[in-house]
């Protein structure tokens, strides 16, 4: 299972790219290893935080060795998983063994914390904002950021995004996500999105 990672890591290496993100949030693999939720494991890789981080951290570590120091590594990062004490614990962690850039997202089972009332964007874009303040390396935000003025009142409190920041500054139009429910109203058909189309030529 970790050479799969790495495997694929060092193929984009050679492949001459610029670097990968390792996905470990939304329920996906090393985001149940993560979670006290689904880890029930009793050997080394379940049990306390230190067993529940193991894979992820290997991982990054031996994709580490396999690239090069300039190779970027990114982490799709799920947050409050259980606990924000938690994730700060392994942003550090993940900082330390040379992961160049967080991804952050809502981890398995993550309750939503309190937003403060002054706070304008959503509960994920907030918890981005705390993670931040523990590590020094730059730190992705998603979810509901959909109009230029946020993008710019966000990049003031060093939040980026480089397709919405090129947009903002250029007074272009950007693509506004309107959560929908069953079906994206861009699309037509399950490969096909207008946005796409239009931004590609």
């Amino acid at each position: 299972m970790k050479t799969d990672f790495v495997s694929a890591a060092v193929r984009a290496f050679k492949a001459g790219l610029d670097g990968v993100e390792i996905h470990g949030v939304h329920g996906y693999l090393l985001s149940q290893f993560t979670s006290k939720e689904t880890n029930k494991r009793e050997d080394v890789y379940g049990g306390d935080l230190d067993g529940r981080l193991r894979l992820p951290l290997e991982i990054v570590e031996a994709v580490r060795q396999a690239t090069s120091e300039e190779f970027i590594i990114g982490y799709r990062f799920g947050v409050n998983e259980p606990t924000f004490k938690e994730d700060i614990s392994f942003a550090k962690k993940l900082e330390a063994l040379g992961v160049d850039l967080l991804n952050v997202s809502s981890g398995i089972g993550a309750s939503w914390v309190e937003v403060p009332e002054d706070f304008k964007y959503s509960q994920i874009t907030y918890m981005r904002t705390q993670i931040k303040k523990h590590v020094s390396i730059p730190v992705a935000s998603v979810y509901g950021i959909r109009h230029s003025e946020q993008v710019l009142s966000l990049l003031e409190n060093n939040l980026a995004d480089p397709n919405w920041t090129n947009k903002a500054f250029a007074n272009e139009e950007v693509n506004i996500c309107y959560h929908c429910k069953s079906w994206c109203k861009y699309a037509v058909d399950g490969n096909t999105y207008p946005w796409c189309i239009k931004e590609s030529k």
